[in-house]
């Protein structure tokens, strides 16, 4: 075996290994799940120590409006957020690349009668740093009522 071909199989066996066994996967979709489900319960309750924990010092988001948000001011926008609105996530997809993970979904704000003040689209990246999951990066795009 040539010194190239056995290099070529042991980047193969690498790359096989850092996608993750379906078992790790699996195990990891559920704790990204309970991560979003902890997100919702801290963007309602205003629990900005719980959000600092997900959202990574680094994240960037880029807004429904184009603008690009900072942790920071991410924290300053769920500061200010109205508490008479109650939030659901649904059409949740979480995809996870080893280290890394792809969640999508649809969020909801509705009032206190039902009716939906508004939704969007949104897309979260997720890096796992340390052994935890933070969010480094996020987009949301409105979905037009």
């Amino acid at each position: 075996m040539s010194k190239h071909h056995a290099a070529a199989i042991i980047l193969a066996l690498l790359c096989l290994l850092s996608l993750g066994a379906p078992a790790d996967d699996a195990t990891e979709t559920a704790v990204l799940q309970a991560i979003e489900a902890k997100r919702q319960a801290a963007i309602q309750a205003h629990d900005l120590d719980t959000l600092r924990g997900i959202y990574a010092e680094d994240f960037v988001g880029i807004a429904g409006n184009g603008n690009v948000l900072s942790r920071a001011d991410l924290m300053e926008i769920f500061g200010h957020n109205d508490g008479s609105l109650t939030f659901t996530t649904d059409e949740v997809s979480i995809r996870v690349f080893g280290a890394a993970a792809l969640f999508t979904g649809r969020l909801t704000a509705r009032t206190a009668a039902g009716e939906v003040a508004s939704a969007g689209r949104f897309t979260h990246v997720f890096v796992k740093r340390d052994g935890t999951w933070v969010c480094v990066h996020g987009q949301s795009t409105p979905i037009p009522k």
